[in-house]
């Protein structure tokens, strides 16, 4: 691994989830964090937020999937999956399922709060820290 990877840390939020994941897939950096990730946007967001008779429409005109579940498995850096428990846009299952399926050196954190929760515990700085702090360097 070369310098600058040893230092890079990729951090995805909620939607933002699935470039971090591509990406990391690509660069393999130091670490990877995930704050509310989805699994799948089709089965997260459509079947949860629109009536039923709408999803077939709206698969056909969101043909590209973001599809994290796909993705997860090519991360090699350690990863931190962290999701709020009472999360309503974004199941904190979602990050069940991720982690499950991720390869690579893992940890995950559940937080009482709701989606992307701008005043996380302050427990969970330190919680961050110790997981970026355990992962050597080369």
């Amino acid at each position: 691994m070369d310098k600058a990877k040893q230092k890079l840390a990729v951090y995805g939020q909620s939607a933002g989830s699935y470039v971090a994941i591509k990406f990391s897939a690509d660069v393999n950096p130091r670490t990877l964090i995930l704050d509310c990730p989805f699994s799948s946007i089709h089965e997260t967001f459509i079947t949860r937020l629109f009536p039923r008779y709408l999803h077939r429409f709206l698969y056909f005109l969101l043909s590209y999937k973001l599809d994290n579940l796909a993705n997860i498995g090519k991360v090699k850096s350690p990863t931190l999956f962290i999701h709020a428990k009472n999360d309503k846009v974004c199941p904190s299952f979602c990050s069940n399922e991720l982690y499950h399926s991720s390869v690579a050196h893992k940890k995950v954190i559940y937080y009482h709060g709701v989606h992307i929760n701008p005043e996380y515990p302050h427990a969970l700085y330190s919680e961050v820290k110790s997981f970026i702090d355990s992962i050597p360097t080369n």
